[in-house]
């Protein structure tokens, strides 16, 4: 038994959900809501009861007992109400759709899954959980590539969470367990070569002063810094490396988070807040941009004598870049996980 079990907050959340869903699929899952009509606040339509029902077989509180027909010839079932919008905005934010109390396309598309879908996801869950959740510390972040989220739990069992950009599609995230060692601010961010080649390139031979307007110098194979119209953009490979200076218009904003891996993957702030606000949030070439990263550079930082916000801000305003070092390593664990709690 002890093999298997795994002392850990959010993997026994996890278990506990897969049997209330195995429990939901016991006794024949829950039904399916007609998709033919878009429902919205205050519509009348016979659908509306069919999706009381399946969020009430989901656990969702509401008020599900009403008379046949009320005094006006209308059953109050079929009325979307106030009550059930509240429930349906519950429902897609926990979905990652606009919880805008519209039930589209996408919301059908998530009621309509049936339990076992559900039942998949938590097992797939708990199983990257095994891997990855094995004598973990007390204290530990979470990056949840699939949710794009990120989250610190503490010794004493709180969470502290803020919205992430992770992974596109097309360069994804890896999933692994490593330790932040340390952070730095003022960074300068190296370009990646695939980011060069498919991003930057073009960029530049469309416009000779993109580079001096973004704050990069360029660097040949030696590592030295060379005049930008010394280079032969039109070349298929320049032979060059861009770095981009340290300043708000940095890609990596004013600090990153580190844990040296063989991916090149690692947490910072961002100077494209804006992205922050979409639904959808895989958007980066690999790594994960934090929404409050100086939140986080404090509670990583808790409790160590010398730190203050004062400090933290003075360093900031120098524009230099400047590596702070953890008190304790804290282990940091990406993970993909399609259902969590």
């Amino acid at each position: 038994i002890e093999r298997i079990d795994i002392d850990n907050a959010q993997y026994t959340m996890l278990v506990d959900a897969l049997r209330k869903y195995r429990a939901i699929a016991s006794k024949g899952g829950w039904n399916t809501v007609p998709e033919e009509t878009v429902l919205k606040p205050e519509m009348v339509d016979p659908a509306v009861a069919e999706l009381r029902k399946r969020l009430a077989t989901e656990g969702y509180n509401g008020t599900n007992e009403f008379p046949e027909i009320s005094h006006n010839g209308i059953n109050p079932a079929w009325v979307y109400d106030d009550n059930l919008v509240q429930q349906v905005k519950t429902f897609q934010n926990r979905h990652g759709l606009e919880a805008d109390g519209v039930v589209g396309g996408k919301t059908f598309a998530s009621l309509n899954k049936p339990v076992e879908d559900r039942i998949n996801k938590l097992r797939l869950s708990l199983e990257r959980g095994r891997w990855l959740m094995r004598e973990i510390d007390e204290e530990f972040v979470l990056v949840n590539i699939a949710g794009a989220r990120t989250y610190l739990v503490t010794s004493d069992g709180t969470v502290w969470t803020t919205r992430s950009i992770t992974g596109s599609a097309y360069r994804k995230t890896p999933v692994f367990r490593d330790e932040i060692e340390y952070m730095e601010f003022n960074p300068t961010w190296t370009v990646p070569a695939s980011i060069f080649r498919k991003d930057k390139l073009s960029r530049i031979r469309k416009d000779p002063a993109y580079l001096a307007r973004n704050n990069y110098v360029v660097r040949n194979k030696d590592g030295q810094t060379i005049p930008a119209n010394a280079v032969n953009w039109g070349a298929k490979n320049p032979g060059v490396t861009l770095v981009q200076q340290p300043g708000p218009d940095n890609a990596l904003g004013l600090v990153k988070f580190m844990f040296p891996n063989k991916y090149a993957v690692y947490l910072h702030d961002t100077n494209d807040r804006s992205l922050f606000d979409r639904n959808e949030r895989n958007l980066s070439s690999g790594c994960v941009r934090l929404e409050y990263p100086f939140e986080f550079a404090s509670l990583l930082m808790e409790g160590e004598p010398d730190w203050s916000r004062q400090k933290m801000q003075s360093i900031l305003d120098s524009g230099k870049t400047t590596r702070v070092n953890l008190p304790e390593p804290m282990p940091v664990l990406l993970t993909y996980w399609t259902a969590w709690v």
